[in-house]
């Protein structure tokens, strides 16, 4: 029986019978650790050095520069206050984690590309690939939920990005009409959240077996779907499962 506050008893129990105790407990030391905290820079608006001096000089915000990427920062010390800056508020900058950066510089989008963003809201790595494609290129951006496509288009105006056009429909259905037509897919899929426990607490109280099985075949659909509209030689990179593959003949 789990001891932790963010491992729920369903979790631990499924954790010991999967990779047996070990794992399990290894899980738990890991989820309870402070996870690291970093911020993306909107390097269109400032340069890296100008913001970690304007953020500690202002705020208090101690941060250290990362050799890769090499527009991130990693927070030392002032975290409480980086959610509230007006540099964050003017699009300066995206809180971000380090592992959420890495799937766009995969994918490598370029301002001649027609980009799909599946799974997109409430837009960190959206942003991202609008940053890469300098502003430019075709960016479609999808989400299924209203609410969450507010905060999707709010955080793409403030860093002023206009290479964007938003979709409001299911994932597994856009094939429909968008055959073959992509050069780069990202996609986001819905997770079980067990990667994510230790930023959000409320994973341990929905989590169960059986909605994993169904976001599962959530995610089966959605990968379907993103391999019909790419296009011959496109490339696609999904989440959870860091698959990245080029369609051939």
């Amino acid at each position: 029986m789990s001891v932790h506050s963010k491992v729920s008893d369903r979790i631990y129990s499924y954790l010991t019978s999967t990779f047996g105790e070990e794992a399990a407990r290894n899980y738990c030391d890991f989820v309870d650790e402070e996870p690291a905290k970093y911020i993306r820079v909107n390097e269109r608006k400032i340069k890296r050095e100008t913001l970690a001096n304007r953020l500690y000089d202002i705020y208090g915000i101690k941060t250290e520069p990362l050799t890769y990427p090499s527009n991130a920062l990693k927070i030392i010390d002032g975290f409480d206050y980086a959610g509230s800056t007006l540099e964050i508020a003017f699009g300066f900058y995206y809180m971000q984690a380090l592992t959420s950066m890495l799937p766009p510089l995969v994918l490598n989008p370029t301002e001649k590309d027609i980009v799909l963003d599946l799974c997109s809201a409430p837009g960190s790595k959206t942003t991202q690939l609008a940053e890469m494609m300098n502003n430019k290129g075709v960016l479609v951006v999808n989400e299924l939920e209203i609410d969450r496509i507010k905060a999707l288009v709010f955080n793409l105006d403030k860093m002023n990005f206009l290479n964007y056009g938003v979709v409001n429909s299911k994932g597994e259905m856009l094939s429909k009409y968008y055959n073959s037509y992509f050069d780069k897919i990202l996609v986001d899929a819905p997770c079980s959240g067990l990667g994510i426990i230790q930023k959000k607490n409320e994973v341990g109280k929905w989590w169960s077996l059986e909605r994993v099985n169904n976001l599962c075949e959530i995610q089966n659909k959605l990968l379907v779907s993103a391999i019909k509209m790419l296009k011959v030689g496109g490339e696609l990179f999904i989440q959870p499962a860091r698959l990245r593959l080029r369609k051939m003949n």
